[in-house]
């Protein structure tokens, strides 16, 4: 497989090949050790997100809330996978397609609510952890939604924990993904996040798949600790 690649700030312009776990089918990337215009380009595509308010960049993060994140490139049907590597509070939104301001068809991604991970798919939570992680760290959360069933990955004490749900709903979303910025008339999803990295996949990847970019990121992310 041809290769062009550097992690940080550089934008992948051929297959990523072995260096990167799971390198098919993953249609955006982003990290946050750069300035705020670089840190909002989709390292896949090279195309740059929309800023909605102002959010920041600092220490390899962006900071974001409701009024403040970026629009991505990315409006995904069928089956997809959600990864979100971020600190958060008990209510918020991680990626996501909702907009609170508009009218949204559909809504798709991974947020928290009462301090509990979730699959956002068509209103719904499917799944809703029963966990709750302890939100003064740094967690990898992930989504994988298909065509029958769902799986909800969390991070806790260096490992990944998998609830499943089945799956019922529409996986035909024209709503561009968001990374914050999810809509200031929100009264539910008030919370902020740092997002530390994000990932975006056309496939539900299977749960070997998601322990080996988990496994990547808690060196790459290095000193950064992942719970």
């Amino acid at each position: 497989m041809g290769l062009n690649i550097e992690i940080k700030n550089v934008t992948f312009t051929k297959k990523i090949g072995s260096l990167f776990p799971v390198a098919e089918n993953l249609i955006g990337y982003w990290s946050f050790e750069g300035t705020l215009a670089e840190s909002i380009k989709n390292k896949i595509s090279g195309v740059s997100g929309t800023l909605v308010g102002a959010p920041t960049v600092s220490a390899g993060k962006i900071n974001t809330d409701k009024a403040n994140g970026f629009i991505t490139d990315i409006a995904i049907s069928g089956e997809k996978t959600f990864i979100a590597i971020a600190k958060t509070t008990a209510a918020a939104a991680l990626i996501s397609s909702i907009n609170y301001d508009g009218s949204p068809s559909g809504n798709e991604g991974i947020a928290l609510f009462y301090g509990k991970p979730l699959i956002q798919l068509d209103g719904a939570s499917k799944p809703l952890s029963a966990n709750l992680p302890d939100l003064s760290k740094i967690h990898f959360i992930a989504g994988a939604i298909g065509s029958s069933s769902n799986s909800l990955f969390v991070s806790a004490g260096g490992s990944l924990v998998e609830e499943t749900a089945t799956h019922a709903g529409n996986l035909a979303d024209v709503n561009p993904l968001r990374i914050g910025g999810w809509g200031v008339n929100s009264t539910s999803l008030v919370g902020s996040v740092e997002v530390y990295a994000a990932l975006v996949y056309n496939k539900k990847l299977s749960t070997a798949e998601v322990q080996s970019v988990f496994n990547y990121f808690k060196t790459e992310l290095s000193p950064v600790v992942i719970d």
